[in-house]
């Protein structure tokens, strides 16, 4: 997780999913929450950013290495002073809800 100067906020959380994780080297959760925070003024911004991302290069890489390969998919929260997102994620495909209400 982590928060810019812009009052961006991001989370994460490994899921698995029916959507196999491909193998190789591919963009972490982690890797996507930076990026969103690097270039997201706001946190429709970062989720516009991870995305896109998630679009032309997908996800997925290994997250350990010992001792046995490890890898997932991921959900994100994204937040600012205005509003809030729930990203949820599998290889390359996303759905986004804003959340609405207390």
């Amino acid at each position: 997780m982590g928060a810019n100067d812009q009052g961006v906020c991001i989370g994460n959380e490994a899921v698995w999913t029916r959507e196999p994780v491909v193998p190789g080297e591919a963009l972490l959760g982690m890797d996507l929450v930076r990026i969103g925070l690097e270039r997201g003024d706001s946190a429709w911004a970062a989720l516009t950013v991870i995305t896109g991302l998630l679009e032309q290069h997908g996800q997925g890489g290994q997250c350990k290495e010992d001792p046995e390969p490890f890898s997932y998919h991921n959900t994100f929260l994204l937040v600012d002073r205005n509003e809030a997102w729930v990203l949820e994620t599998a290889g390359r495909l996303w759905v986004a809800q804003k959340v609405s209400g207390g």
